[in-house]
């Protein structure tokens, strides 16, 4: 199993429900994702991060195919858009 998971960043905090709502959209349209989580730090500190996403894969090519995948595309873009910085870690369980 893959696990891939990104932090977010946002100087408009308004933007975190949008995107949680957005990433969250995705649950049940792209195959190869087998799980999908959305959690909203709570926490003020200069090391947090605002949301924090964490997928699970069957395989590296799973992985890519959701980077690629028409529903995934439209997503990360609109993140890109409003985040001021991420953070991404991914790993294989074995």
């Amino acid at each position: 199993m893959i696990k891939h998971i990104v932090f977010f960043r946002f100087d408009d905090k308004k933007e975190v429900e949008e995107v949680k709502r957005r990433l969250l959209g995705m649950d049940g349209k792209i195959d190869v994702l087998r799980h999908i989580e959305v959690g909203v730090n709570f926490l003020e500190s200069d090391r947090n991060y605002d949301l924090c996403l964490t997928t699970h894969f069957d395989s590296m090519e799973d992985l890519k195919i959701y980077a690629d995948h028409e529903v995934h595309v439209p997503v990360k873009e609109y993140i890109k858009s409003v985040a001021s910085s991420s953070a991404c870690v991914d790993y294989e369980i074995i």
